[in-house]
């Protein structure tokens, strides 16, 4: 007897996608109403996969924003010259 092979990566998608639709929903009824069964393709299952798409693609944006932000900052200061008069 073999187990079902699980996609974790789909899985952590629809999880992710999941909380977020619960969260929008007030976090009204359980989680697992939002995350459709492992062999069933609904609109729950492609609304899951979008949400956490973008969401995804938000939180790269902002971690890569922040990070050419930080080596802005490093190359001005390499530029400052501190003098000091007494």
């Amino acid at each position: 007897m073999s187990l079902p092979k699980i996609d974790i990566f789909s899985l952590i998608l629809e999880i992710i996608g999941a909380f977020i639709a619960w969260a929008f929903k007030g976090f009204k009824g359980k989680l697992m109403d939002e995350i459709s069964g492992p062999y069933e393709s609904s609109r729950k299952s492609w609304r899951n996969l979008i949400i956490s798409i973008i969401f995804v693609f938000l939180v790269a944006s902002i971690v890569i924003s922040i990070q050419k932000k930080n080596e802005k900052n490093k190359e001005d200061k390499k530029g400052i010259t501190i003098i000091k008069t007494e």
